[in-house]
């Protein structure tokens, strides 16, 4: 089974991609595609969530583009959440990774597309707790492993402007450029192509 992993922040094209390519893949090549959305999975994570609304450890922020209130988890004001959320949630994606692989298996896709990955987990959490540091960290090197053992990484790259008009539900700017600048030293960690759909 081939894998493709296609990374990068909200609004840079991922699904539009992702889903381009599968049918291409499919009409054109006759290959067997899906195409996996690897967004937020909870296991062990529920856990934290009930620490969070136990301690009130959140707020809700109105968004004017979209008329509506949001609930923020307030992950970085813990010590605790900012110790163990990151490596609950991503011991939770690895797990919902493990059963994606085995069902694919099952349903023996030629062609496997994940729309987000591991690295994007990895980018959230940093953001969430406020911990840029965590990309270089030991978690982050096994995540690395993972991602280079399953598959080709691209990495989709836009300019903070256009990621923030196309996406109304992000909250701020300043959120996108903080991921932005995460997922380019991660680029450069691991040697993955990057993408610019600016245009």
């Amino acid at each position: 089974m081939e894998t493709i992993i296609i990374s990068g922040i909200d609004g840079s094209g991922k699904s539009t991609i992702a889903k381009a390519l599968g049918k291409y893949l499919e009409d054109k090549c006759g290959l067997r595609t899906s195409i996996i959305w690897f967004r937020w999975r909870a296991f062990l994570t529920y856990a934290l969530y009930l620490y969070i609304d136990v301690r009130h450890l959140y707020g809700y922020v109105y968004n004017p583009r979209l008329g509506k209130y949001f609930r923020i988890n307030r992950w970085s004001e813990d010590p605790f959440l900012r110790a163990f959320y990151p490596l609950t949630q991503l011991f939770d994606m690895i797990i919902f990774y493990i059963l994606i692989k085995a069902k694919q298996s099952v349903k023996r896709s030629q062609v496997l597309i994940f729309d987000r990955f591991l690295v994007d987990t990895l980018v959230d959490i940093a953001f969430e707790t406020r911990r840029p540091e965590l990309i270089n960290s030991t978690l982050a090197r096994i995540v690395y492993n993972i991602t280079r053992r399953t598959g080709k990484l691209v990495f989709l790259e836009v300019a903070a402007e256009i990621s923030y008009e196309r996406k109304k539900d992000i909250l701020s700017i300043e959120e996108i450029r903080y991921k932005q600048a995460l997922y380019r030293i991660i680029a450069k960690l691991v040697g993955a192509e990057v993408i610019d759909t600016s245009n």
